[in-house]
């Protein structure tokens, strides 16, 4: 670890979200356009209607493969390697003392921000976002659109044709949320334009000093011993 970089993100962590953000935002273009033909019918025009729907097929396919493969290889780390990481995702307590002050402050009520844990509540909230609804919500739902002759003898047909708009639902309610993410990564002053440590892995230590006090610390703390 450098004096002035933190290692935020592995090397598996930075490819897994690459597919997956790409994929997403390929799904959001391919599949959204459908739930509103007026305004948005000039991209299948565009594209073609079976190309756009081969695109995304792929894509969501790409999404699934990425989830498992981040799955499977946090799974395989914390039963071999380390399994302190897990306190690092799982949500807690703390994060709901966290969520109900920044709030507050936000209205000038509460006191200000302490220093976070590697992952504050927003961002965990957007971590199990993505893996519930995007991957597992949004990947059984659409398999099943898509092969919807293979599920006839297990699920009734009304269910197997209310699943289109379950999965059109749940396309809305993750672009809105994948909206604020980019928007609270990306957009905020500190940060703007871009932040480059999904890219590069690594975050600037004063910036980590000051954010994310707690796991700050606990750095610091491991390279002293």
């Amino acid at each position: 670890m450098s004096a002035k970089m933190i290692e935020r993100f592995s090397e598996a962590q930075i490819g897994a979200h690459t597919v997956c953000a790409l994929s997403i935002m390929i799904l959001y273009i391919t599949g959204i356009s459908l739930i509103f033909p007026r305004e948005l019918g000039w991209i299948p025009e565009l594209i073609g209607l079976s190309k756009m729907m081969y695109i995304h097929r792929v894509a969501g396919v790409a999404l699934i493969a990425s989830a498992l493969y981040y799955t499977i290889y946090f799974a395989l780390y914390l039963a071999f390697i380390d399994f302190s990481p897990l306190k690092n995702v799982l949500p807690g307590l703390h994060d709901g003392k966290a969520a109900v002050n920044d709030i507050l402050y936000s209205f000038h009520i509460g006191k200000q921000p302490e220093g976070y844990r590697k992952y504050n509540w927003l961002e965990k909230v957007d971590i199990f976002s993505v893996a519930i609804f995007d991957a597992l919500i949004m990947g059984v739902t659409g398999i099943v659109i898509w092969i919807p002759w293979f599920f006839t003898s297990i699920l009734p047909k009304s269910i197997i044709l209310s699943l289109k708009f379950v999965h059109g639902s749940f396309a809305i309610l993750s672009l809105a949320g994948i909206l604020l993410h980019f928007y609270v990564v990306h957009l905020t002053p500190a940060r703007f334009p871009v932040d480059k440590t999904m890219f590069t892995g690594y975050m600037d230590a004063h910036e980590v000093q000051h954010e994310y006090t707690q796991w700050y610390d606990e750095v610091m703390e491991g390279d002293s011993k």
